[in-house]
This record gives C-alpha cells, structure tokens and sequence, in this order.
C-alpha cells in the first residue's frame, strides 16, 4: 500500500492541475452525498449549490496548501476532500444560525413566479 501511495503521489506531483482536479470532483462528490443524506427536497438549484460549495471549498484549501505541501499532494487531497465536506456543513449551519438565530427568513423557490 506504501508503495502503491509513492507511485501515486509522483505521478501527481508531476501534475498538479490533476491533483486540483482530484480533489474538487471528489469533494463535490462528497458534497453531494452530504445534499442528498440531508433529507430536503432536491431542486436542481440546491445540487449545483452543495457541488459548487464543496468545489470551492475544496480548492481554496487546496490552493493555499500547495506551496507547503506539493512534496505530499495525496495528504494535500485528503485534506481538500476533507475541506469539501466541512464547508458545505459549515455553509448550512451559517443558514441556519441565520434563519433562526436572528429571525431572518431565506426562501428559496426553485420555480418561476410570474
């Protein structure tokens, strides 16, 4: 397995653009399974928000540690993909300390009024 995670890992460092990519799709991923283990309705608009939110997440944290940690991208994945998931629950309790903390009331309606 060792060995395995070497080869792995010096594949990617000749790539770092894979290893971003890694990371944010599986972060989405996860994201997505976070959207879906959550028990709301699913609205096209509330999948696109838990895949871009994790994305984003995902690559910030991978961008900032890049630099400390491109001798070790499978680490640096393993904390991006971590990074996804955390920032989509962060993203959901800021709503919901929002909506109920301070009595403000967000809707979100996935259909077109007119």
């Amino acid at each position: 397995m060792e060995q395995l995670l070497r080869a792995l890992n010096e594949h990617l460092s000749q790539n770092g653009v894979l290893a971003a990519l890694i990371s944010i799709f599986g972060a989405s991923l996860a994201g997505l399974a976070g959207e879906l283990r959550s028990n709301r309705p699913l609205t096209r608009r509330s999948i696109g928000a838990a895949l871009l939110n994790s994305a984003v997440w995902s690559l910030i944290v991978f961008l900032l540690g890049y630099g400390a940690l491109k001798d070790d991208l499978t680490y640096l994945i393993g904390v991006s993909l971590l990074a996804g998931i955390g920032g989509a629950t962060a993203s959901d309790f800021m709503v919901q300390l929002i909506k109920k903390g301070l009595r403000i009331h967000i809707r979100i309606d996935d259909e077109k009024q007119g």
